[in-house]
């Protein structure tokens, strides 16, 4: 399956999917600086983490099901907050962080701080075969 991120919580996995309904629902309930209101280390930080997590989980499920998948159990907000200790709440962050931009579709993410060469770069553009 692409276009998402594995998570393990409480000895389960679950798959986190940012689909065109979690993209509404998420913009929905925190609004569309949802990934900026993650980077606090605050209590409402944690809320909109938690909030992001079940509804990615959800649709990760309903794509699996889906698929074919067997249906598991939808993850829920009582197993992430009984399950998640404080060194989770990064994890979890860095997760949606992940499964937005599978969803996205973006690619290399990661920033660099190597110089680049915009030359080689002009001349990959031009060189590539459709």
């Amino acid at each position: 399956m692409t276009g998402g991120c594995k998570c393990r919580l409480g000895g389960r996995e679950y798959w986190l999917v940012y689909t065109a309904d979690a993209y509404f629902d998420i913009q929905g309930a925190y609004g569309a600086d949802f990934l900026e209101k993650l980077r606090p280390g605050t209590r409402d930080a944690y809320e909109v983490a938690v909030g992001c997590l079940l509804i990615l989980a959800r649709e990760g499920e309903l794509c699996r099901r889906y698929m074919g998948y067997t249906a598991a159990e939808m993850l829920t907000e009582e197993d992430v907050r009984r399950c998640m200790l404080p060194d989770s709440i990064v994890k979890v962050k860095t997760l949606v962080n992940e499964a937005v931009l599978a969803g996205l579709r973006v690619e290399n993410a990661k920033v660099s701080d190597e110089p680049v060469d915009l030359g080689l770069l002009e001349y990959e553009k031009k060189t590539v075969l459709d």
